[in-house]
């Protein structure tokens, strides 16, 4: 094995190592309260529908590719560039996931139904704006780390 192939392991095993346990525990901080969460859906399937389920399992699925991802190109402009994609996603899953901020659900006891609107827009506003937040500093971070990368060659 040549020196060069020695030191990119050295330096790829680790990065690989460190993004496995941080999806493993992303994964964790997601699932626990999600299982948590499933039981009354369990209890009581006409009230919580299971589209609730798919969307959760796609949320978890995206929290942890940008989880693992993000941190096996730490240090590199890709890092960046996936927190911005990640920011823009979760933006885009959130407005799908609330329906546009109003949420209509339509359970049926027996024979009895009704419908429960719910308006989340506010909720919806203030997440919304939190990922932009999110999106400004990973732009930001981003041009600064192109800025110092110019300033060392």
């Amino acid at each position: 094995m040549a020196r060069g192939e020695r030191n990119l392991l050295r330096s790829i095993v680790p990065r690989t190592l460190k993004a496995a346990l941080w999806g493993f525990i992303t994964f964790l901080m997601y699932y626990i309260p999600y299982q948590l969460l499933l039981l009354p859906a369990l209890m009581f399937p006409e009230i919580f529908p299971l589209g609730i389920n798919t969307l959760f399992n796609v949320f978890i699925a995206i929290a942890i590719f940008f989880a693992v991802a993000i941190q096996l190109f730490s240090g590199t402009i890709l890092q960046h560039v996936l927190s911005v994609a990640k920011a823009l996603t979760l933006m885009i899953y959130f407005i799908y996931a609330f329906e546009g901020g109003i949420i209509t659900l339509t359970p049926s006891f027996s024979e009895t139904a009704f419908k429960i609107v719910a308006d989340l827009r506010v909720f919806l506003a203030m997440l919304i704006l939190i990922y932009l937040l999110g999106l400004a500093k990973s732009i930001i971070q981003a041009i600064d780390f192109l800025a110092s990368e110019k300033d060392q060659t």
